[in-house]
């Protein structure tokens, strides 16, 4: 039988258990060779599975400094795609009324390496434009239509 891994980012809801929450990550990934993870998982990892490379972090639930790290990582491998994932967002990142929760550090660090950003604090899905600025919601002027992305 195959195992199929999970990749998760600490989410909001999951602190009170995440030990073992985690523990049944680790689990999983042992059942599966090409699945490989480095870190703190789940909090401050990245890991490489199928050729994908992604960083699974914390900001704002668990530990600190996780721009650094997710740059040190995106840095330190040359992978075409690269994903970044965390919980917690930026009100001006999403479609509801989320406050601001993971700082502009982690986004910025994602960006300045040419990863996609995924979050999951508001349940919903949406992307925004290309941006050359995130903070200040500045779209990139070569790439401003609509259904045209460039990462």
């Amino acid at each position: 039988m195959r195992f199929f891994p999970y990749f998760v980012s600490m989410g909001a809801h999951d602190y009170l258990k995440w030990n073992e929450y985690q523990q049944k990550l680790y689990d999983r990934l042992k059942k599966n060779p090409d699945a490989i993870c480095i870190g703190d998982l789940g909090v401050k990892s990245s890991c490489t599975y199928q050729g994908l490379f992604f960083t699974l972090t914390g900001p704002g639930i668990k530990d600190w400094d996780h721009g650094s790290f997710i740059e040190k990582q995106l840095n330190d491998n040359d992978s075409i795609w690269r994903i970044c994932s965390w919980h917690f967002n930026m009100r001006a990142m999403q479609v509801g009324d989320k406050p601001d929760e993971s700082g502009w550090e982690v986004y910025e660090s994602c960006q300045n390496n040419g990863a996609i950003i995924v979050t999951g604090h508001e349940h919903s899905y949406s992307r925004t434009k290309t941006l050359i600025d995130l903070k200040n919601q500045i779209v990139d002027p070569e790439w401003s239509e609509p259904n045209k992305l460039r990462v």
